[in-house]
C-alpha cells in the first residue's frame, strides 16, 4: 500500500451521551473526516481506517468514584455563587454521578 491514514475516534462519534456534547462534537468530526478521506484517498491507494477503542477510563480504572467527587468539590467551591444559583447542585451532581457511572468499575 502507497500509505495508510489511522485516526483515532470514539464509540461516541456515532451516539450522543447526556452532557458529552463537547466530547461528542470533536468525534463526530473525526468520524466524518476518516470517512471523506477514505474515499478521497483511494485512487492513490491510500488506505484509511478508523479505531473506536472502548472505555479506556473504565477498563484502566485511571479514575475512582473518591477522585472524581473530591475533583468535583473543589471545581463546585470554585464556581461563582451566581453560576451555582442557575445550575444547581442537584444538576451538578447529576452530572458528576454520570461520570461515576461511565468511569468506574
Amino acid at each position: 500500500s502507497p500509505g495508510r491514514i489511522v485516526n483515532v475516534a470514539s464509540g461516541l462519534g456515532r451516539q450522543c451521551a447526556p452532557n458529552r456534547s463537547t466530547y461528542g462534537i470533536t468525534k463526530y468530526g473525526v468520524e466524518a473526516l476518516t470517512d471523506c478521506l477514505r474515499f478521497e484517498m483511494r485512487k492513490w491507494g491510500v488506505t484509511v481506517a478508523m479505531i473506536e477503542p472502548g472505555n479506556f477510563v473504565n477498563a484502566t480504572g485511571i479514575f475512582t468514584p473518591e477522585s472524581i467527587r473530591r475533583e468535583a468539590d473543589s471545581l463546585w467551591k470554585k464556581i461563582p455563587p451566581q453560576v451555582q444559583k442557575d445550575y444547581t447542585k442537584t444538576y451538578f451532581d447529576g452530572v458528576i454521578n454520570n461520570m461515576i457511572f461511565y468511569s468506574t468499575k
